[in-house]
């Protein structure tokens, strides 16, 4: 049982979309370092209808059982109207976009950032995004962004969001935005934040390897900038090869090129160091369907989850992704694991 209602682009109330007039399925996805996916609506109305308009905000609620209540599950502004007829009816069709897609469309006013801690880094930029539109849009909390001894200086160039994917990438930090706009900074969980139990909430397990994957040599190019101990900068060329030789054994060089322009030499190290550790292995990507025995709303990219009653381990591993519909959600998990098939034969 969902609702869909609509709000105007200063988030005033306008109406709530009548479930019967809804001719398409509710889904959305959402990952770490990521964004909400689009959503694409379509509803029984006249082709005439004015009542939703572009920049339009539009907000879905799920019925808990267990809360006796409506959670807000989905948020996104209207980016795209169709107005369709046909020889037997009429609709309109509602492309929704996420926040994130502002995040992509705007130049970082702060190209070079001097920071302490990950929370001023991401308050810097959220701040800044903001004073774009005279209001805030995306928020953050002292709860949502935990804090970080930040272990370099960094120059970032582009959007706000590849600003913010890049900092999580040479950190251990991951990030996401939820639907209700807030953006989550935080580090892995060194306990399970979810338990789910097989058979109940647990319905079926999938998982693939993929060798493409692999990255274990990387070759960054640019520019590094340093301070001499009287603090005054240069810049220098750089030329580093990164590698871990285990998986290079293993799986043979898989190379990849990096640029990296006017960062401090602590920055790229971090970077390719972290990059390489998430890329050596093959990733053996395990999927899980839950129902709505549990409480799909409070999945998140970068929880933790634990598998009771199974006999394969699956102990605090990471959701890195997950794929939301009304009835159920798919998560994929950052496994690294082989025997996919002994764990099929273990679940069956």
């Amino acid at each position: 049982m969902f609702q869909i209602k609509i709000y105007d682009s200063t988030n005033v109330f306008k109406k709530t979309v009548s479930p019967s007039d809804v001719i398409s399925d509710i889904s959305f996805s959402m990952n770490t370092n990521g964004w909400l996916w689009q959503q694409t609506i379509g509803l029984a109305y006249w082709i005439t209808d004015t009542s939703i308009s572009l920049w339009d905000i539009v907000k879905i609620y799920m019925y808990n059982e267990s809360n006796k209540d409506w959670l807000q599950i989905y948020m996104w502004y209207v980016s795209k109207i169709w107005r369709i007829q046909s020889i037997t009816r009429q609709t309109i069709s509602l492309t929704c976009l996420w926040i994130a897609s502002l995040l992509t469309e705007q130049t970082n006013a702060v190209n070079y950032i001097d920071w302490d801690t990950c929370w001023d880094v991401v308050k810097q930029i959220i701040d800044s995004f903001n004073s774009s539109y005279g209001s805030e849009i995306i928020s953050y909390t002292s709860l949502s962004v935990e804090d970080w001894i930040g272990l370099s200086d960094g120059t970032f160039t582009g959007n706000y969001l590849k600003t913010l994917e890049t900092l999580a990438t040479m950190s251990w930090f991951k990030l996401f935005i939820d639907w209700t706009w807030l953006i989550t900074f935080k580090a892995f969980s060194t306990t399970p934040d979810h338990y789910i139990t097989n058979k109940k909430e647990l319905e079926s397990v999938n998982i693939k390897e993929d060798l493409e994957w692999i990255v274990n040599s990387v070759l960054v190019r640019g520019q590094y900038r340093d301070t001499l101990w009287w603090s005054v900068y240069y810049t220098a060329e750089i030329n580093w090869v990164y590698e871990d030789a285990t998986s290079i054994a293993t799986y043979g060089r898989r190379y990849e090129d990096v640029i990296i322009n006017n960062s401090s030499q602590d920055f790229v190290d971090d970077y390719a160091e972290n990059y390489i550790n998430d890329r050596k292995e093959p990733k053996k990507e395990t999927t899980l369907a839950i129902n709505r025995k549990y409480n799909l709303e409070s999945l998140k990219p970068w929880d933790t989850i634990k598998i009771m009653n199974f006999e394969y381990l699956f102990n605090n591993v990471k959701i890195i992704k997950i794929n939301y519909t009304p009835d159920n959600v798919v998560l994929y998990l950052d496994v690294y694991t082989s025997f996919g098939e002994e764990i099929n034969k273990t679940f069956y």
